[in-house]
């Protein structure tokens, strides 16, 4: 049995982000990383989710931004780190600037990745998640 998947559609990444305000949101992730955000939302029947907002970027990126009641992530909890999303840019300094010219803010400045090269950083966007940034330089 091989375990070698050739069909491209297991080669996308899909990412739900959580959300209070979708509008808010689809601003914040339109402005800082280009991606093409549904203005209207789909009634869900997952509990605790009451809309999802799809986006896209290019044909690698796809997901959903799903309203909830409350945000997931507390300024109280905010030093507590378990697995969050790493987006690729370019240029970390400028992605940090247009994240806070956009309503986020820096929750880790850059930082060496060490022997792999690079730098990362993490950031809190509008709705209290806690995502991080990669780049080369």
């Amino acid at each position: 049995m091989s375990a070698e998947i050739s069909n491209d559609q297991y080669t996308k990444v899909g990412i739900w982000i959580p959300v209070t305000d979708p509008s808010r949101a689809r601003k914040f992730y339109s402005s800082v990383f280009d991606w093409k955000c549904m203005e209207t939302g789909s009634p869900s029947l997952l509990e605790g989710i009451k809309e999802t907002y799809f986006f896209t970027k290019g044909g690698a990126l796809y997901g959903c931004f799903f309203l909830t009641d409350e945000p997931k992530t507390t300024e109280a909890s905010v030093s507590h780190i378990g697995a969050h999303t790493v987006f690729s840019v370019k240029d970390i300094e400028e992605s940090l600037n247009l994240i806070a010219k956009s309503g986020g803010s820096t929750h880790a400045g850059k930082t060496s990745f060490g022997p792999f090269g690079g730098s990362v950083a993490r950031f809190v966007d509008t709705e209290g998640n806690i995502m991080g940034i990669y780049a080369m330089n």
